[in-house]
């Protein structure tokens, strides 16, 4: 069985299982299930509408409901933007917090390598590594803070789990990345004290 659903201006045509296949007739619930994975709305968003009645969210079979071959249902309801969910959005404040840090690192592992060059006087190096190295441990103890905040949040209570779960992951290794470089960066630091 082919039915036409209809969001705003987007049309799709979708196949039932047959009778065969599922074992029974088919439901309500395995269209809203089809509906739900064509067309992006969320189950607790979408309402089906066919013949001017909204149709309920349960075990109707689709012959009892009226829903025959051919049939148009038309849909309402919003598309799931995976940036609207509160758990993505504690994540991305992370992540600009993480962009920010980033640039804080890449620009203190460029001053070292300057001043492990030679490139600073030497009556200057050893204010300049004290300096250097209170700014490393800040941005380690940052970094942890941030690590420590993306595991505090808690991924069951997002509506999209693997985007959340992916996007925290992301995170999470970008901040390994920098804390290896800041590690780098304090062994050179601590070489250079020790000249």
């Amino acid at each position: 069985m082919t039915v036409e659903l209809r969001h705003g201006s987007e049309r799709h045509h979708i196949t039932l299982p047959s009778e065969v296949l599922l074992g029974r007739e088919p439901t309500l619930i395995d269209l809203l299930e089809l509906v739900v994975n064509s067309t992006g709305i969320t189950r607790d968003c979408v309402k089906m509408i066919f013949k001017g009645k909204t149709l309920p969210h349960d075990h109707t079979p689709l012959k009892v409901a009226g829903v025959t071959d051919g049939s148009r249902i038309m849909l309402l309801g919003k598309k799931h933007n995976p940036d609207d969910d509160p758990v993505v959005m504690a994540i991305r404040q992370v992540e600009v917090t993480v962009d920010t840090t980033n640039q804080q690192v890449l620009s203190l592992k460029e001053e070292v390598e300057g001043v492990t060059k030679g490139f600073l006087p030497a009556h200057l190096v050893s204010s300049a590594v004290k300096s250097h190295s209170k700014q490393c441990s800040l941005l380690t103890e940052r970094l942890t803070q941030l690590m420590e905040q993306l595991d505090g949040i808690q991924l069951s209570e997002s509506s999209n789990v693997p985007v959340a779960r992916e996007r925290r992951k992301s995170c999470i290794q970008r901040i390994q990345g920098l804390l290896s470089i800041l590690d780098s960066t304090a062994t050179n630091l601590s070489s250079q004290l020790s000249q």
